[in-house]
């Protein structure tokens, strides 16, 4: 959209990179509908499969006649949820990996000790 695409050609080419089929169903209806005259949000809300943040977001872009402004505040949005989770995520497992590399190298290290020691018993 950004270089002067048309929506309509835009979510046709969206729709050709998409494997996720219930999202490429929804894309198509989406363009189908504003084919015969309705408004884009109001078609993605119909659909049920885009959260509502989103169609809301460009509900108002519609509105204001700034949609593309209004996509690229919903992506950085999305950016940073995922980026958000994604160090969420990775705090909770650096100590799980922690601890299992700890137990992993205590294995390894009884299994060498144990049988020195069990040496030093019998000639004891």
């Amino acid at each position: 959209m950004q270089g002067g695409v048309p929506l309509l050609e835009t979510l046709s080419v969206v729709r050709d990179v998409l494997d996720n089929e219930i999202l490429a169903r929804a894309t198509d209806d989406a363009r189908e509908g504003m084919r015969e005259g309705e408004r884009f949000a109001e078609r993605l809300k119909q659909t049920g499969v885009f959260p509502g943040f989103l169609t809301h977001m460009i509900g108002i872009g519609e509105e204001t006649g700034d949609l593309r402004s209004m996509l690229h505040t919903v992506a950085n949005t999305y950016d940073i949820e995922v980026e958000t989770s994604l160090k969420g995520l990775v705090s909770l497992l650096e100590p799980v990996i922690i601890i299992t590399v700890g137990a992993i190298m205590g294995s390894i290290i009884l299994s060498m000790l144990l049988p020195i020691y069990s040496i030093n018993l019998l000639g004891s």
